[in-house]
């Protein structure tokens, strides 16, 4: 199985009982997940007169198993990460044989 060195920090938000004005209580739960690959996809910067925004992608290819919820963020580099789209399933490249993980695509905007 191929692999990586990082971790990675799923925050996991989940509805709870009701408050006193009949809304939902929120819960986050932090899943760590060890042994993740992680590709930088690149940034891009934009500066305003006020303020400059670097966004930035990554793909995270974690182990086999991770289980990702629509609503996950993650925690890695000490940022906060939102997924983009829809979580894939790895599959090995022809020729080799080990265990498919499953692949998140995500996006952080600084500034």
């Amino acid at each position: 199985m191929i692999q990586g060195q990082e971790t990675v920090t799923i925050i996991r938000r989940s509805e709870g009982e009701t408050d006193e004005f009949g809304m939902p209580t929120i819960t986050e739960t932090e899943i760590i997940i060890k042994n993740v690959l992680v590709g930088w996809n690149g940034s891009a910067t934009t500066e305003d007169v006020n303020r400059t925004f670097t966004n930035s992608d990554v793909t995270f290819y974690f182990p086999p198993g991770t289980s990702i919820n629509h609503t996950d963020k993650f925690k890695y580099l000490g940022g906060l990460w939102e997924k983009q789209g829809t979580e894939q399933r790895w599959m090995a490249p022809a020729g080799f044989t080990f265990s498919p993980g499953v692949v998140v695509n995500a996006n952080r905007i600084e500034g």
